[in-house]
């Protein structure tokens, strides 16, 4: 039985404490293991991470940090960690990027060659302005190339998202635009020089953010956009799906976190395995403003088959369901990444937060200590 399966039978519901979140009820489970959720990284703002293998077979994550405590600053920087034990265990921190702006919206996956890539967004918080989008490239996870700029995101709002997709030889990613844009950048000389963009999705009455996009077989996907809106009544998620690669439709609203009276204001992840052609869907609620709510959002995941979910894009199933790691009154701040490790066993990584400093005035913006965790779920040895 592989990994994808056990979600769509398995339920499961804990609490947790602050920092290190021991899932000793789940661990005596009679066929899964859950493992605590530990602090991967910390001291001051750390979240959008993203996981990718290199070639020598180590993991490496990589993650936007601020040591000022702040959402959003020009002291965000790109900084990772390894691990050669199959993400048991991590190495010390160190440097990835780091310009003059905010490194954010960060990207990141391996290429067709072998190479890690990060696409982030360079965005200046003194002028509140998009600089522009751009790449960079490593064989090791240690030595980067030169920074690439993405041609037409100077100067625009732009947000890239979701994973690196991979079809043969060819390498695809999504960025996010305004006015319900949503465009696909995709190269068959792994971005060394040739880098087509084409708009897939435009959908202006829609607000469009996170887009995440899970190839299938025969070359269809499905994409997962945020609600940006996140009004009364409006649904979390919308589905967009492609039976070709390149055209694009729009399936509907999505039942994902349907049971909130407001939508969800946090993005997806998606996986989608091949041999039993399962989906699995991991996200985490998210209120905004500071409520005794948030204290109870949650870690989710819904599965459901390709084939019944672009028959109806609110077949989605709810399988599990974790407490987050760090309850408090502050958001559940999320963007979960996952890599396989095995067969049957995935490491998720996710980001939660809390006001750093309770007697600061202002907004959270400037004041908002998230720190990065990991964990893994599997199946137990018979």
């Amino acid at each position: 039985m592989n990994y994808s399966s056990f979600f769509v039978i398995f339920f499961v519901s804990t609490f947790f404490s602050c920092h290190t979140v021991d899932n000793k009820a789940l661990q005596n489970t009679e066929k899964y293991k859950i493992s605590d959720l530990k602090i991967l990284a910390s001291e001051g703002h750390v979240a959008e991470g993203g996981l990718a293998r290199l070639p020598n077979g180590n993991i490496l994550v990589l993650y936007r940090k601020d040591p000022s405590f702040s959402h959003v600053s020009n002291s965000g920087e790109i900084m990772g960690k390894l691990s050669e034990d199959n993400g048991n265990s991590w190495g010390d921190e160190f440097a990835v990027y780091n310009s003059k702006y905010d490194d954010r919206n960060l990207v990141v996956g391996q290429l067709a060659s072998g190479e890690v890539i990060v696409v982030f967004r360079r965005y200046d918080d003194q002028r509140q302005k998009t600089i522009d989008a751009g790449y960079i490239k490593s064989k090791n996870g240690l030595d980067w190339g030169n920074y690439k700029p993405i041609r037409n995101t100077e100067g625009v709002f732009n947000q890239p998202f979701g994973t690196i997709g991979q079809s043969g030889k060819t390498n695809s990613f999504l960025i996010a635009f305004e006015n319900g844009v949503i465009k696909k950048y995709h190269s068959n000389d792994n971005f060394v020089v040739n880098l087509s963009e084409k708009t897939i999705i435009h959908a202006p009455d829609k607000n469009l953010q996170e887009p995440f996009e899970v190839l299938l077989d025969n070359n269809q996907s499905i994409i997962l956009c945020r609600n940006g809106k996140g009004d009364l009544g409006e649904p979390s998620f919308f589905q967009f799906s492609s039976k070709n690669g390149v055209d694009y439709k729009y399936d509907g609203p999505t039942n994902i976190f349907d049971d909130f009276e407001y939508s969800v204001r946090s993005p997806i992840s998606l996986t989608y395995s091949e041999s039993d052609k399962i989906l699995e869907v991991m996200g985490n609620s998210r209120y905004l403003y500071q409520t005794s709510k948030n204290e109870k959002n949650s870690i989710r995941i819904y599965t459901q088959s390709a084939k019944a979910v672009l028959k109806d894009s609110k077949a989605y199933d709810l399988s599990t369901s974790i407490a987050r790691p760090i309850p408090s009154d502050h958001w559940f701040y999320g963007y979960p990444k996952s890599i396989d490790l095995t067969r049957d066993k995935r490491l998720y990584i996710i980001s939660d937060a809390k006001i750093h400093d309770p007697e600061k005035q202002g907004s959270h913006i400037k004041n908002e200590d998230a720190d990065l965790f990991y964990f893994t779920v599997s199946l137990k040895k018979e």
